[in-house]
């Protein structure tokens, strides 16, 4: 009997301790993880504005960069340093259509001349409103304003009109004007300094929306005037609209002078101001006062008295927030900043939450375990071991065989038949996700599906030409089994060589190397791997050719660069996936080779990174659909030396001699030479899409050369 209740007290004491330590537990590791993921959150939020600013200050310079280049390029331009005449009164027209029509965020280029005279042509599908107050003829998209000075009398005035292909739709009468050019303070601006000036910000009177002017001093012996482009910031307002990455964050530009630059609600860049002693309204730049928004006007307060560090966290009518401000170049602007803010409750209030949860949840089963703990704990010490020893191969993820755990415990035995659930769903979840990703979350319990990174990758984009073709004439079956086939091949060449499947897009792929897993030589294995891709398609082509079945002709396009890396999605749904600019060229480099009539395209990002024993070729330099700035193409045919079929043909390393001198005297504009070295290449390779397309450019410029600041790059406006 006394060993009975001995061994009874024993347990209870032992379960009071127990509840003890693991109440206590709780407890702290509740608060410890609030504490530790509240600075994570807030240094996530932190990291979150300066990605928000740098994106913005990107697209800032990516637009204005190619303005402020125009402005330099085109005040040397001789025909604008000519007057309107009679027998020529639209000087450098040409020039002034081809660049309005290239850049569509310019509103207005003009020229203004010493002795007063004025040009100017204006987008006016860019701005209806004006349009509408002019009243144009039918057909017109841009206007052409000709001011005339006459010494000793009033200047005149004529509006004349143009269609979208530049030609002449009808012209107004003409008519006296006040205006003189020589008094505007862009042309004040440039009479000692020879340099591009960017105006501050201003009210644009005629379209009521805000925008800055470049300007820059005709170039040459004898200037006489100054070179103009006016822009809006519209599309600045547009942008800040989708990037408010919160509910309640903000953002806006202002400047020194405490005005409204750029707001994602462009109307509330300008406020109507009542001259109280005359009744007036006068339309100016809005104030940050004029918004009635305390969090920014507390934040940009803070900041034009000196007392604002970046990421500090300020109180607002007792809510906690944290801003960003960050200055635009003086290249860009003068004196304007960028402003973000958030409310840290929109990132700490979900941990909270969680925590709280996580207690509950906590106790909950604590409660549901105490009772059973205490009559069974010896019985099944052994058998946990075993199952902890399990759950230690699955971190490492070696999902190899069956739970081999018997017992006759129901709990064990569930638990043991959850173990091999999960390992059986851990097996398929390999299919569908990274198994890099996988072994990393299940071994370091590190929380990445609220992480993303910025990296370096290599990017793979490959399409099936002809597909849609094959699928309208396919029964769905069996173009289910060619497809399934398919990409197993695919699929098993690049996770052969270290790649990444991001996804499956119908017939085409996705993939990436360097992530998760880091690579050093990601661009050299992501080549051997497309190389490998390109055989096993052609491989399988010749076996379904074989079979008299439909083949599919792929194409590759592979590009280096940075990407932003990591889970995205929502908490339900989340996608490994890259996000960023990189993405979206190497997707159009793919597609471009239906232009050049190749398989293989990567960027010149990709091949100063290749080593010798890689064959490629230059094919162009483009700009892709979407893309500021061009890009060199090259095509990839193959390795000098290495494994059997991935080694470059030999009808290929004898047209390389051939190919070479036709792509380099096109960038040196000399078409007949170029268009002979095309002649000589088609009668080795009559079949070459390259040699036929640059005989065509051959032919085509030699018709009509282009213009002389051509850089060799071919713009695409389709993907």
């Amino acid at each position: 009997m006394f060993r009975k209740d001995r061994s009874i007290s024993f347990h209870a004491s032992l379960t009071s301790i127990f509840l003890t330590l693991i109440c206590t537990l709780v407890g702290i590791v509740t608060w410890y993880n609030y504490t530790e993921n509240a600075a994570t959150a807030t240094a996530s939020a932190r990291l979150l504005l300066q990605e928000v600013n740098h994106k913005i200050v990107e697209r800032y310079k990516r637009t204005h960069d190619p303005i402020h280049s125009l402005t330099t390029i085109l005040s040397a331009e001789s025909r604008l340093r000519q007057h309107p005449s009679e027998t020529n009164p639209f000087p450098g027209l040409d020039d002034l259509f081809q660049t309005i029509l290239q850049y569509p965020q310019i509103f207005s280029l003009y020229v203004g001349y010493d002795n007063g005279d004025f040009l100017q042509l204006v987008n006016l599908d860019s701005q209806p409103r004006f349009k509408q107050s002019l009243q144009p003829p039918e057909r017109s998209h841009f206007g052409l304003l000709t001011v005339v000075a006459r010494p000793g009398q009033p200047s005149f005035k004529q509006w004349s009109f143009l269609d979208e292909a530049g030609n002449f739709a009808g012209l107004h009468p003409p008519d006296t004007t006040s205006f003189d050019p020589r008094q505007r303070p862009w042309f004040i601006a440039n009479q000692d300094d020879h340099n591009v000036k960017v105006s501050d910000p201003y009210l644009y009177h005629s379209i009521r929306k805000p925008g800055i002017t470049f300007s820059h001093r005709l170039q040459g012996k004898e200037s006489g005037g100054v070179f103009g482009i006016d822009i809006t910031l519209s599309h600045l307002s547009e942008f800040l609209q989708h990037q408010q990455f919160s509910p309640s964050s903000q953002i806006l530009f202002f400047n020194r002078k405490g005005e409204v630059i750029v707001h994602p609600d462009e109307s509330k860049t300008m406020q109507v101001f009542v001259d109280e002693s005359t009744g007036s309204t006068t339309l100016k730049i809005a104030r940050v006062a004029d918004l009635h928004n305390p969090v920014i006007e507390e934040l940009v307060t803070r900041h034009l008295n000196g007392s604002w560090v970046n990421g500090t966290i300020f109180t607002v009518h007792g809510q906690e927030h944290i801003g960003l401000i960050t200055q635009l170049p003086e290249r860009y602007a003068r004196e304007t900043m960028i402003a973000v803010t958030v409310p840290l409750s929109e990132f700490l209030g979900p941990i909270a939450s969680t925590g709280i949860r996580g207690l509950l949840f906590s106790l909950c089963a604590l409660g549901l375990t105490l009772p059973i703990t205490w009559v069974v704990s010896r019985r099944f010490t052994s058998k946990l071991r075993q199952l902890a020893q399990e759950t230690s191969r699955i971190r490492q993820f070696h999902l190899e065989g069956p739970v081999s755990v018997h017992s006759h415990i129901t709990e064990i035995r569930a638990l043991t038949q959850s173990i091999g659930a999960m390992k059986n769903a851990l097996n398929i979840f390999g299919q569908y996700v990274p198994k890099a990703l996988v072994r990393q979350l299940i071994a370091t319990g590190e929380n990445i599906g609220r992480y993303s990174e910025r990296r370096e990758i290599t990017l793979l984009f490959t399409d099936v030409g002809n597909f849609t073709n094959m699928a309208e004439t396919l029964p769905p079956e069996q173009l289910t089994d060619l497809v399934s086939e398919y990409l197993r091949e695919m699929t098993k060449a690049i996770l052969d060589h270290g790649g990444t499947i991001d996804k499956y897009i119908g017939d085409a792929i996705m993939a990436f190397w360097n992530a998760p897993q880091r690579i050093d030589q990601h661009p050299v294995q992501a080549c051997i791997a497309t190389l490998a891709c390109a055989h096993a398609s052609n491989a399988l082509n010749r076996v379904w050719q074989a079979r008299k079945q439909p083949v599919m002709l792929t194409r590759f396009g592979l590009h280096t660069g940075d990407v932003i890396i990591g889970n995205i999605g929502s908490p339900d749904r989340m996608d490994y996936t890259a996000m960023g600019a990189a993405v979206n060229l190497a997707s159009r480099v793919e597609g471009l080779n239906k232009v050049y009539g190749t398989q293989i395209l990567i960027t010149d990002a990709v091949v100063k990174r290749l080593e010798p024993v890689f064959v490629t070729r230059q094919v162009d330099i483009a700009v892709p659909k979407g893309a500021t700035h061009p890009v060199a193409l090259f095509e990839l045919l193959g390795l000098r030396e290495g494994p059997q079929h991935l080694l470059v043909s030999e009808h290929q390393l004898a047209e390389l001699p051939l190919w070479t001198p036709v792509f380099e005297l096109y960038q040196a504009r000399q078409w007949r030479k170029a268009l002979d070295a095309c002649r000589i290449l088609l009668a080795h390779s009559p079949q070459s899409g390259l040699g036929n397309l640059y005989r065509l450019r051959c032919q085509h410029f030699m018709q009509s050369p282009p213009p002389a600041n051509w850089d060799g790059a071919k713009h695409f406006r389709f993907k």
